[in-house]
């Protein structure tokens, strides 16, 4: 009896301890569970944002059509909540990030192939052998689609400054002056892929900070934050997709620097399509021996190699 009345503030002690510990570890995990679920909603936020809607918003969407301020807005993300890993990972992959998303030699200035770059130097300082792609991965975008001027302009993601999209030659009429006018605040912005592809630049972070009473140490504060690429545009409709990125590329060769492109494509307000029966030549396929077309697999055998 003795030992047991000695010992029972010892065995108090212990009891209290284990109970707030464990209360302190709950909400550790809602912490964890309500970050998830904040960053998933910023996830959705972005994800069934168009980009007419974004432009016109003042949002986590509107920041990720553009490279630059997907850019800003990821490195205030970095500071604000650092890769939650240990110590010397958590500083290898902080430097991976200010990389990619670098203002002035990733994201920031050079698009999606800074951004790229931007992750594979580091694995390059630290002699990392990089394979397949990644070793031509420079910030020039001819190395992958050519001298032409107009697939750079297509697939160029860079913010740029550029004004002589928006030069007017001598008798452009009124709609081509406004492409050129749009085809410069695009370019301006490197937002034409985010247009045309629904491609959306930088990450999202979802964040959670409360705070739980701890009995003799007082208030402890618990946070927890995740971060995500932005995803891209998922439009319910497919073919609302196809119909921006047939914009997109029309706009882009409305421009005055593609004026042979339009020339030679000769689009028109109103095509001149063939309306009397006369004017078609369709094959009646009960007259054609479908067989021969069916005898090997569609696009396949020796003539395709």
């Amino acid at each position: 009896m003795t030992e047991f009345v000695m010992f029972l503030p010892v065995f108090v002690l212990i009891f209290v301890g284990i109970f707030e510990l464990g209360r302190l570890y709950d909400f550790s995990l809602r912490a964890r569970g309500m970050a998830f679920t904040d960053t998933i909603s910023r996830f959705r936020q972005v994800q069934d944002t168009s980009f007419r809607d974004a432009i016109t918003s003042n949002g986590l969407a509107r920041k990720a059509i553009s490279p630059l301020s997907a850019s800003v807005d990821s490195t205030s993300q970095l500071f604000r909540t650092p890769p939650n890993q240990r110590a010397g990972v958590r500083e290898v992959l902080a430097q991976r990030d200010l990389k990619a998303y670098s203002q002035t030699s990733g994201l920031g200035q050079h698009g999606s192939l800074g951004e790229a770059l931007g992750r594979i130097n580091l694995a390059r300082q630290a002699g990392v052998e990089v394979t397949a792609v990644d070793h031509m991965i420079t910030h020039d975008l001819t190395l992958f689609v050519g001298p032409s001027a107009l697939a750079s302009e297509l697939f160029d993601d860079r913010p740029q400054n550029r004004l002589d999209t928006s030069m007017s030659g001598q008798g452009d009429s009124l709609l081509q002056t406004l492409a050129n006018k749009v085809n410069e605040t695009i370019t301006s912005a490197g937002a034409r892929s985010a247009l045309a592809a629904n491609i959306r630049y930088g990450t999202l972070t979802g964040r959670f900070d409360n705070s739980v009473h701890i009995a003799s140490v007082g208030d402890v504060e618990v946070s927890a934050w995740y971060s995500v690429l932005a995803p891209t545009y998922a439009h319910s409709d497919d073919r609302k997709n196809g119909q921006m990125a047939t914009f997109a590329s029309r706009l882009t060769i409305e421009g005055n620097n593609h004026k042979p492109y339009r020339d030679i494509l000769a689009f028109r307000t109103n095509p001149e399509l063939p309306i009397l029966p006369d004017e078609y030549e369709v094959p009646n396929p009960a007259d054609e021996d479908l067989q021969d077309h069916f005898e090997l697999p569609l696009n396949y055998g020796d003539d395709f190699y």
